[in-house]
């Protein structure tokens, strides 16, 4: 009986798994960046301010409140078991997390109704983003054409 050997090369496997750990971490620094700046929206210049606002108001103030429901309860001993108030706040932040979700997939099912695609749904959310994009690249580029020295 004859056996085969199998060989495989696993390069090309190697090369796509570390192209998108780098991917990813980019991604992340990046995300981690923007977060940062959404914060502080108020300081930023024009049309920077007003696209900050847009995305601050939209994703991370619901976020931010479910740490306030998280410190609120944590500051209200409601129990003498402070294991089950540990538990009451984990179930009470995360059904907040659930009800932001179930709002979120109500209003997509309720636009989609009212015959609104997901791509226009998206579109929405993310113009505002690909916005402050072109405008950043385009005043870098124009800032490096112009340069006196």
């Amino acid at each position: 009986m004859k056996k085969y050997v199998v060989v495989h090369d696993d390069t090309s496997d190697t090369v796509l798994g570390c192209l998108g750990f780098i991917l990813l971490t980019i991604l992340g620094c990046t995300l981690y960046f923007f977060i940062g700046k959404l914060t502080v929206w108020h300081t930023l210049e024009l049309p920077y301010k007003y696209i900050a606002c847009f995305y601050n108001f939209l994703i991370l103030e619901p976020l931010k409140l479910s740490g306030t429901i998280w410190n609120w309860l944590g500051s209200k001993p409601l129990t003498g078991y402070p294991n089950l108030n540990l538990l009451i706040r984990l179930i009470a932040s995360s059904l907040y997390l659930y009800a932001i979700w179930k709002v979120l997939r109500f209003g997509k099912k309720s636009l989609k109704n009212y015959g609104v695609s997901n791509s226009k749904l998206y579109g929405t959310v993310a113009f505002p983003g690909l916005v402050a994009a072109l405008w950043f690249f385009g005043s870098a580029f124009l800032a490096w054409l112009f340069a006196a020295n």
